[in-house]
């Protein structure tokens, strides 16, 4: 397409292919490493080499043809490919070339969001030189990016996020595609209904169940009828997207809260692994609940603790995915201190998030079960709010003379220094 004039807003969504794995082969090309490119041999990142666990983050697409899939567990994966090479992930390296790719994108346009790792959306409508031929200006683009950082991404363009981002995920690697609102009919609606965003499993099978299938079918759907299936707000959205309607802007703007984090210092050291979860799970409920309130997303998770001779042992890591839910919080926060934690006795604790970006930054890629925690969460917040921390807790405290939120935001010399965009 080359004429954008029925269609005001241009917008693009960049998304990295095989993000981790493509930064980890052009960072290793770039240093002279030798061996060969971890994108033209079957390969993965994710889990632990040795151990043979943990789960594949990112795969080459030789590693495909094995049927690998991201999500297998390693061990899985080597079993499909016994001459698998394994790559543990390096979240500090994906962290900077993630926001190397979003400057890259601000000399083109000041209107960028990064909008999870590895995807950042632009909007190019206020450049009538960028918008004449939206296709050409995909393309640079790929050549640019390949050129300069030795990776590849995929550009879907249209007039909004959702169709860009439907766009994305047509045929890859390093490809440009558009989806403009005149093109829905021929290429949105003969898709399979489980491919549309936001369209989770146990929402595809209730779709199925009432003879949908396709996105197309879908859309012509009774709107009433789906409302009432999938409730108000949840129904709206699927009619909507199905015909491909969001209104959603693109959020270049940066909120001034760099980080919300909270700690803890207990009486007496702590050293029964329960007793330690307890206290880890009560900040996790602490710095959720912040974060909700401040209308926030973190990219970036902390964890350390400090041992009754004052020393401390910490460790940072990117988030695949901006998140506010408590319950992610703490499935992340729990296994970071589990790696980090030498069994000494624990005197201070504390859980720490950092590249914040705002709640309506939302990514994509959450589904029904994130659907489920954020009402959820929504409801005790409320509660909270109202009757105080300690009337709705986790089985775990009754009984245990732990509060089930906890902590102070005071930032000791102890807490550990996180990367930080904003």
């Amino acid at each position: 397409m080359s004429s954008t004039k029925e269609n005001k807003r241009v917008i693009m969504l960049i998304d990295v292919n095989s993000a981790f794995l493509s930064w980890e082969a052009a960072y290793r090309k770039a240093q002279g490493a030798a061996g060969k490119d971890l994108r033209d041999i079957p390969s993965i990142v994710g889990g632990d080499v040795q151990k043979r666990k943990g789960i594949v983050l990112a795969k080459s697409i030789p590693a495909k043809k094995y049927g690998i899939s991201t999500g297998d567990t390693v061990g899985e994966a080597m079993r499909k490919c016994p001459n698998l090479t394994v790559v543990a992930p390096n979240y500090a390296l994906y962290s900077a070339l993630s926001d190397a790719l979003v400057d890259f994108l601000r000399e083109l346009t000041p209107i960028v969001e990064q909008y999870s790792v590895d995807e950042s959306f632009i909007d190019i409508s206020g450049s009538p030189a960028l918008t004449a031929d939206p296709v050409k200006t995909g393309d640079m683009l790929r050549c640019e990016i390949e050129k300069r950082f030795g990776y590849t991404v995929n550009v879907g363009i249209s007039s909004n996020k959702l169709l860009a981002k439907m766009a994305c995920e047509f045929e890859k690697p390093n490809r440009t595609h558009t989806l403009f609102p005149e093109q829905i009919a021929d290429k949105l609606w003969p898709l399979d209904v489980g491919e549309l965003f936001m369209a989770g499993r146990r929402t595809v099978y209730a779709l199925r169940e009432c003879g949908i299938n396709t996105i197309g079918e879908l859309a012509c759907a009774d709107r009433d009828f789906i409302t009432r299936k999938f409730k108000t707000v949840r129904g709206n959205m699927l009619c909507d997207y199905a015909n491909g309607i969001d209104n959603s802007p693109v959020l270049e703007s940066r909120p001034k809260i760099k980080s919300i984090g909270n700690s803890t210092t207990v009486p007496y050291d702590i050293t029964a692994p329960e007793e330690a979860t307890l206290v880890l799970l009560s900040l996790c409920e602490m710095v959720g609940k912040r974060l909700r309130a401040s209308g926030m997303q973190a990219g970036s998770l902390g964890i350390f603790y400090r041992n009754f001779e004052f020393g401390h042992c910490a460790k940072t890591m990117k988030l695949p995915f901006f998140t506010q839910c408590t319950q992610t919080i703490c499935d992340i926060s729990e296994r970071v201190f589990g790696e980090i934690w030498k069994r000494d006795g624990i005197r201070a604790m504390g859980v720490y998030t950092a590249d914040l970006v705002t709640a309506d930054a939302r990514q994509m890629m959450f589904t029904d079960d994130y659907e489920k925690y954020d009402t959820i969460e929504a409801v005790i917040d409320s509660l909270r709010e109202s009757y105080g921390n300690d009337i709705i807790m986790r089985g775990g405290f009754v009984n245990s003379g732990l509060s089930g939120v906890r902590g102070g935001t005071g930032e000791g010399s102890y807490l550990p220094r996180m990367h930080s965009r904003l």
